[in-house]
């Protein structure tokens, strides 16, 4: 007699006793998000799955590949900072030294 295939055991979804309930929210831009329940939906603990509609911007690509945009306004922050009063000479001696301590 032939067995019965196993079925996967569903890891995700509600375990014994849990009630899933799909709700919709927003996620404001403080990242809170706010959800009310129906008045049936038990008290108690209570697990929140948030899934976005939205895909996530990826950050890698930003690190590997920076946009000309990026490094403009990069510069551009760099002239509202105040001098650091040292000298061209000062900052050059200084790198001389640093490079002074690297082992070869």
């Amino acid at each position: 007699m032939a067995r019965p295939a196993k079925r996967p055991i569903d890891c995700h979804g509600p375990r014994l006793g849990q009630r899933p309930k799909t709700i919709v929210g927003i996620v404001s831009a403080d990242r809170h998000l706010s959800l009310t329940l129906p008045p049936d939906f038990p008290m108690g603990a209570a697990e929140v799955i948030v899934l976005s509609d939205a895909p996530a911007p990826s950050t890698d690509d930003a690190l590997v590949s920076p946009q000309a945009s990026d490094l403009d306004a990069l510069f551009e922050s760099l002239k509202t900072l105040p001098p650091s009063g040292r000298t061209i000479e000062e900052i050059d001696r200084q790198v001389a030294e640093e490079r002074d301590s690297w082992e070869r």
